[in-house]
């Protein structure tokens, strides 16, 4: 079995679709204007605002985090070492708080947790929103990775997954033109 990255998992949430595309099929994403325009994020900027925030000890910029145990990696944007614990930070080109954004930031702290550091919270900065949410880790969020986890493989096996997606998220997808959703209805079903 390879190892899955948290982008593998923020994507299999956003949708199954986009995994069973790239990893099964094999089939070329394009890229997208929403796409370039989230690469694009200043972070500096944010690293400034953030100190003055929530006064990190240490930061730790880009880490490679890897559970060898669970066969899951990732890199989020930062790490802090907060008084009691550790948190760690992506940083979103949006303007709030989605579910998808939620589950790769709570794989972050799953990784650092594996890695030996107390965690209590991961963190996102959402840019446009200027907005920072926190993001409680505890036993209950560990269990909802391991369960995202568990179905992000399924389909990494070339188990076709059952999807039902608002139509809005699909003009975005690099995958639209494979997928081709019913656009005239609120939303499609596999």
């Amino acid at each position: 079995m390879s190892i899955v990255t948290a982008t593998d998992l923020k994507n299999y949430v956003y949708c199954p679709m986009t995994i069973y595309y790239r990893n099964v099929l094999c089939l070329e994403e394009r890229v997208t204007e929403a796409m370039t325009e989230g690469a694009q994020v200043d972070r500096d900027e944010i690293l400034n605002f953030l100190h003055l925030t929530l006064k990190p000890l240490e930061v730790v910029r880009k880490p490679y985090l890897i559970s060898r145990r669970f066969l899951v990696s990732g890199v989020p944007d930062f790490v802090l070492k907060l008084r009691r614990s550790w948190s760690p930070l992506d940083v979103k080109d949006s303007y709030g708080e989605r579910r998808d954004h939620r589950a790769q930031v709570l794989l972050y702290s799953f990784l650092l947790e594996e890695s030996g550091k107390s965690v209590k919270q991961g963190l996102i900065y959402y840019v446009r929103g200027k907005k920072l949410f926190k993001v409680p880790y505890g036993e209950e969020e560990r269990r909802e990775v391991l369960l995202l986890l568990t179905g992000l493989r399924r389909v990494l096996k070339g188990e076709l997954p059952r999807v039902r997606q608002p139509v809005r998220k699909c003009i975005n997808c690099g995958f639209f033109n494979y997928c081709k959703p019913k656009l005239e209805g609120v939303a499609y079903v596999r």
